[in-house]
């Protein structure tokens, strides 16, 4: 029988941006609500026990991502709630050193973030002329919150020749251990966005997520106990300004 443990968090989080779109699409008619939706795809690179190093990762899977952001009136800060589904991946081979353990991890996620951002410029296309003289196309931005994520990893512990009795006692505990599937992780990370338009810009973002468990990735005595896991993200973005008139804008866009 197949599994669709998998889809439940998914339908979660679609009917939540339904709810949210519906519950402030009147509002949306004036734009200095400032309300945006967006997605786009991106790259993720596994940072748990199989991976050396925890600032690059060895390997790295696509993602796909959808967002609602709502600016605090108008000022540069925004909150915004992010859905993220995609897998991450990891494996011994990578390193001659640990040939012998042999582990490897292939697991789906769901992530759903909730992040407070920052734009460096002001790029709010109503009210830039009164407050600046000019209108800026491009801002750096920055971004920090809690994510829950979810993860049913089955690492392949098969593989592995190991002499080592400590490895091998932490493989049996991992094989053995009982542990969430929900994890809470911190995220954090920056980018840049470019308008294209009044209503439409383009991004691209850079972030890591540090999970506040070690069995993200299902394993933990049988790798480094004293780590918790983590994966790093590497995004690209769209974004559609809900509310937006063009003959509001005074700016020329060409």
């Amino acid at each position: 029988m197949k599994d669709y443990s998998f889809f439940r968090p998914l339908r979660r989080a679609v009917w939540i941006l339904v709810l949210l779109f519906l519950n402030r699409h009147a509002a949306c008619g004036q734009a200095e609500n400032r309300w945006e939706v967006g997605g786009g795809l991106g790259a993720v690179g596994y940072l748990g026990d199989l991976n050396q190093q925890d600032l690059v990762s060895k390997e790295f899977n696509l993602s796909y991502h959808g967002f609602v952001r709502k600016y605090i009136n108008t000022s540069n800060f925004a909150f915004r709630y992010n859905f993220q589904v995609g897998k991450f991946s990891g494996r011994d081979s990578n390193y001659p050193n640990r040939a012998s353990r042999n582990l490897s991890i292939d697991t789906r996620f769901v992530e759903n973030a909730f992040l407070i951002e920052w734009d460096y410029f002001d790029i709010n296309p109503i009210y830039y002329r009164q407050y600046y003289g000019y209108q800026p196309v491009y801002t750096p931005y920055f971004f920090a919150g809690p994510t829950v994520v979810y993860t049913n990893p089955r690492p392949d512990f098969t593989q592995t020749y190991s002499p080592y009795a400590t490895i091998l006692e932490g493989i049996e505990h991992d094989k053995n251990a009982r542990y969430a599937h929900w994890h809470l992780a911190f995220a954090f990370g920056g980018g840049m966005k470019f308008d294209l338009s009044p209503s439409v810009n383009l991004g691209v973002e850079a972030s890591f997520r540090i999970a506040t468990s070690d069995y993200v990735d299902g394993i933990s005595k049988a790798g480094n106990p004293s780590r918790n896991d983590g994966y790093q993200l590497v995004t690209l973005t769209g974004t559609y300004r809900l509310g937006i008139q063009r003959k509001s804008i005074r700016r020329k866009w060409r």
